[in-house]
C-alpha cells in the first residue's frame, strides 16, 4: 500500500494508493453517500442568509434563532434575515454532523486498510504522516538512504524495530539549498552508520542493471573495480532484445544495436557552442538537442520502443529544449531526476562547450556517475571533448570510449 497523494502516483500504482485502497473498502458506499448528502446540504443552505458580522452584529447563535422562532428582530435585523440565519446555521450543523460521521468511517476504512498491508511504502516525510500515527513495523527500508538528510531518515526510522538502509554514496547527495544547513545535513545518516557499524554494512557487488561495457568505467573510477556484471545482462546489448539495423537510419554507427557504448564528440562542429537563455543561469546546447533528436529518431525507426528510451541532461533549459522535440513517452530529465531510474537506452548530452574550457557543475564527478549507470544494454554520450577535457575524469572517458566503446567525432 503506498501512502501519499494519488497525483504524485505513477499510473501503474494508482491501485496501490490508499485512497484507491480505501475506496474499495464497502464501508466507503456509506462515505460516499454521506458526502453527497453534505453537498446536498449545502446547496440548500447557501440559499439562506450566512450569518456575517454585517447581520449577526454581536449576536449569539441562540439569540438569533430565539428570535427567528419568536418572530422579532432585534440591532435592525429585520425578521425574516432572522429567519433566514437561523435556518443557515440549522443546516451548518447537519452538514458538520454527517462531515464528522464521514470522516470517523474514513478513519476506519483506513485503519482497515493499514492493518492489512503487508507492505507500506511512503516518502521518508511520509513516513510521519497522520495516516501512520501510532503504527509501529517490524522492518523499516530506507531506499536511496544516501540521498536522504538525516532528520527526513530519522522521521522513517522511528518507525520501526529494525532498520535496513540501502544507498550509494558515490552518487548525488540531497539536495540541500541552504548554505549554513550544508555542512552539517550534507553529512547523511547512511553514510555515518556505515562509519560507525562497518561490521553491519555490506558492499553489493553484483549489479543487475547494464552491461560491462556501460559498468566498465564507473567500476574502474568509484568503486575500486569491485563491480561484477550479472550473468544475465553482462553481454546483453539490443540485438539481444530483437533489435537489427534498417535502411534509412542517418546516424548508423551510434544506434548500431551491438554497440553498447558511445561517445559522440561533437568538439570539430563549428556550431558546437551552448547558449543561455536572457535572464537565466543554466546552459542549453542547440546542436545537441538536434543530435538526440536525430538519434532518438534513428533508434524509433530500428524498432526501440519509446518507453524503452531516456534522455539525461545535467541542464534544465535543456530539458526544456530536448522535451519540445521529442514524444512526452520518451523521459527527459536531469540527471538528478533520473538517479534511481533506468532504460534501455539512455542518451546524454552534456551540454557545456564554450572555448574558455568551463564545465560548470558537471564538474561533480558523481554528477557523472549517475549519468553513466542508468542505461541497460546502449549508452550514447554526446558532448564537446575538448571542453570537457579540462577535467580530468571526463578525459579520462573520453579515452575509455576510444579503448571499450565506440568513439565519433562529428563534422556537422
Amino acid at each position: 500500500m503506498r501512502v501519499g497523494h494519488p497525483a504524485r502516483a505513477e499510473r501503474t500504482l494508482l491501485n496501490h494508493t490508499l485512497f484507491a485502497l480505501v475506496e474499495s473498502r464497502p464501508i466507503y458506499r456509506r462515505v460516499a453517500e454521506l458526502w453527497e448528502k453534505v453537498q446536498a446540504l449545502k446547496k440548500e443552505r447557501d440559499r439562506y442568509l450566512r450569518p456575517s458580522p454585517q447581520w449577526r452584529r454581536g449576536m449569539s447563535d441562540e439569540e438569533i434563532r430565539s428570535c427567528a422562532s419568536s418572530g422579532v428582530s432585534k440591532r435592525g435585523v429585520p425578521q425574516e434575515k432572522m429567519r433566514s440565519m437561523a435556518f443557515w446555521m440549522t443546516l451548518n450543523e447537519k452538514m458538520g454532523e454527517l462531515a464528522e460521521e464521514a470522516r470517523r468511517l474514513e478513519r476506519m476504512a483506513i485503519q482497515e486498510v493499514l492493518q492489512e498491508a503487508e507492505v507500506v511504502v511512503s516518502t521518508n516525510i511520509g513516513a510521519g504522516s497522520e495516516f501512520l500515527e501510532g503504527i509501529s513495523f517490524d522492518v523499516v527500508v530506507v531506499d536511496e538512504g544516501s540521498q536522504a538528510t538525516e532528520p527526513s531518515a530519522l522521521v522513517a526510522v522511528v518507525k520501526g524495530q529494525k532498520l535496513v538502509m540501502s544507498g550509494d554514496h558515490k552518487q548525488l547527495p540531497p539536495t540541500i539549498l541552504s548554505l549554513e544547513a550544508q555542512p552539517v545535513l550534507s553529512r547523511t545518516l547512511f553514510e555515518r552508520l556505515i562509519e560507525i557499524y562497518p561490521q553491519h554494512s555490506a558492499f553489493l557487488n553484483v549489479q543487475y542493471r547494464m552491461h560491462e561495457d556501460i559498468m566498465a568505467f564507473p567500476n574502474e573510477k568509484f568503486y575500486g573495480g569491485r563491480l561484477v556484471a550479472a550473468f544475465n545482462v553482462a553481454r546483453r546489448t539490443l540485438q539481444d532484445l530483437g533489435i537489427t539495423m534498417r535502411e534509412g537510419v542517418r546516424h548508423r554507427e551510434a544506434v548500431d544495436p551491438g554497440k553498447p557504448l558511445v561517445f559522440l564528440d561533437t568538439a570539430l562542429c563549428e556550431n558546437r557552442f551552448e547558449q543561455q537563455f536572457p535572464g537565466s543561469f543554466s546552459f542549453w546546447n542547440p546542436l545537441e538537442v538536434r543530435l538526440v533528436r536525430e538519434i532518438v529518431e534513428d533508434l524509433l525507426l530500428l524498432g526501440v520502443p519509446e518507453e524503452a528510451i531516456g534522455v539525461i541532461t545535467p541542464y534544465d533549459d535543456q530539458v526544456n529544449e530536448i522535451s519540445k522535440v521529442l514524444s512526452p513517452s520518451i523521459r527527459v530529465s536531469t540527471v538528478d531526476g533520473f538517479q534511481g531510474r533506468e532504460k534501455e537506452v539512455i542518451i546524454l548530452s552534456f551540454v557545456r562547450s564554450n572555448p574558455r574550457g568551463e564545465i560548470g557543475f558537471l564538474a561533480d564527478t558523481r554528477r557523472l556517475n549517475v549519468a553513466l549507470t542508468r542505461a541497460r544494454a546502449k549508452l550514447i554520450a554526446i558532448g564537446d571533448g575538448k571542453t570537457l577535457s579540462h577535467h580530468e575524469l571526463y578525459r579520462d572517458f573520453i579515452a575509455f570510449a576510444r579503448r571499450r566503446g565506440l568513439y565519433l567525432s562529428l563534422t556537422l
